[in-house]
């Protein structure tokens, strides 16, 4: 409820706070009218164990207007008066994407010790595509993990004629073929 300091009346149309029982470890809150709040962090995990408080006792009932989040609250956007905007353009990336971001920078780790023709510099933006991909979005759109397989499957002599020295190719065929079983399942 709001005071009206003008004429003493109450009225319910703007939030008087909130209140969160355990903790908040990203996200974005917009209380009040006009306010605006965004999240555009890029997170690298699942949260664990450690980001999350122990349990608080929480209230039994809110006030009109009150936000209450009675967990722990790891990301998102809320937004609670008329004129108030919330945003959640976070990004998080999972463990399966952390590991294939590392495979495609020792590959091109690799490809910057072969002399620079037109395949390998081919070859090089398009893994450099898929790092930007997944730091961006947080993952691959299909399209771009069928071309990454094809060229590891055997569509690149660049990379076909890396395999003798580079067990990192091995690792990343398997991690982008644990994205893309992930994406059929989907």
């Amino acid at each position: 409820m709001n005071d009206d300091s003008r004429d003493g009346t109450e009225t319910e149309d703007t939030p008087q706070g909130l209140y969160i029982a355990n903790s908040m470890t990203g996200g974005a809150v917009a209380l009040g009218e006009g306010s605006r709040a965004e999240d555009r962090s890029r997170r690298v995990g699942s949260p664990g164990p450690a980001e999350a408080a122990p349990p608080a006792s929480r209230v039994a009932s809110a006030p009109p207007g009150q936000i209450v989040i009675g967990g722990n609250l790891g990301g998102g956007a809320i937004a609670a008066a008329p004129k108030a905007v919330a945003v959640d353009s976070s990004v998080r990336i999972s463990g399966s994407e952390i590991r294939v971001l590392d495979d495609l920078g020792r590959v091109r780790e690799l490809l910057a010790e072969l002399d620079r023709t037109f395949e390998v510099e081919a070859v090089d933006r398009e893994l450099e595509a898929a790092e930007e991909e997944i730091t961006r979005e947080g993952g691959l759109r299909p399209g771009m993990l069928r071309r990454l397989l094809s060229l590891l499957r055997g569509g690149s002599t660049v990379l076909s004629g890396l395999s003798d020295s580079a067990g990192v190719l091995d690792s990343l065929r398997a991690g982008l073929g644990l994205l893309e079983a992930r994406q059929d399942d989907s």
